[in-house]
């Protein structure tokens, strides 16, 4: 998926030899890469505490809504599927884990479990 990702940018990003980023073609992939990214992060603000299996699964069911959702688009009218968009989701759920990792490493948190509170009568 990596080499196809890769290919994709290549060819998005360079013709006849000059780069020329599309705007109209990061538009058109920006949505699924922001979504993808943002969405299972945004637990992470909460008070809840948010286990690392927890924020795996979120980031995982965001990733595979979104490209159900593109790949129900063959069917819908005036809707049309787009390879980038499956891309860009890919990539979005990857910023996301990496982002997620970074912040489960900073803050120590690895289960959901709060941690006992101390007695107050001192046993």
């Amino acid at each position: 998926m990596a080499g196809g990702a890769g290919y994709v940018a290549a060819v998005k990003l360079t013709r006849e030899g000059e780069v020329v980023l599309s705007t109209a073609w990061l538009a058109g992939v920006l949505p699924n890469l922001v979504c993808a990214a943002v969405v299972p992060l945004a637990p992470l603000l909460s008070r809840r505490l948010l286990s690392g299996r927890d924020f795996l699964w979120m980031t995982l069911f965001t990733a595979i809504g979104l490209c159900l959702y593109e790949f129900t688009q063959v069917w819908m009218p005036r809707r049309t599927f787009d390879w980038d968009d499956v891309v860009a989701t890919a990539v979005g759920a990857m910023v996301a884990l990496v982002l997620g990792a970074g912040f489960f490493l900073l803050t120590g948190r690895k289960s959901a479990e709060p941690t006992a509170a101390p007695d107050p009568a001192g046993r």
